[in-house]
């Protein structure tokens, strides 16, 4: 999933962890990214976003802000079943793109 507003990014990768890892490698090495920031990193059980097809959706300031700004960590530092309604930067997520779609 990636948001944008304004020249700010927000982008939530998912999917097997190999590919993951060569996305964001490429994501990390593009010279026109800065102040890259590094929310959540980990597996998942489920994933959330399988009907989203690597498109972008433009974000309100405010609905960018508060899913960037939201706390992303959880205790074990990854996201489980019992972590995902405590998550708030997901919960954030899922809210904006259930309201898109």
């Amino acid at each position: 999933m990636l948001l944008h507003q304004g020249g700010n990014f927000f982008q939530y990768l998912e999917g097997p962890e190999e590919g993951v890892a060569q996305v964001y490698a490429r994501v990390k090495k593009a010279t026109s990214h800065h102040g890259l920031i590094e929310l959540l990193n980990g597996p998942v059980e489920q994933r959330h976003f399988t009907a989203w097809t690597m498109g972008f959706a433009e974000a309100a300031r405010s609905d960018l802000q508060r899913i960037a700004h939201a706390s992303w960590a959880t205790e074990l530092g990854r996201i489980s079943s019992a972590a995902n309604a405590a998550n708030p930067g997901l919960v954030l997520l899922l809210d904006f793109w259930h309201r898109g779609t």
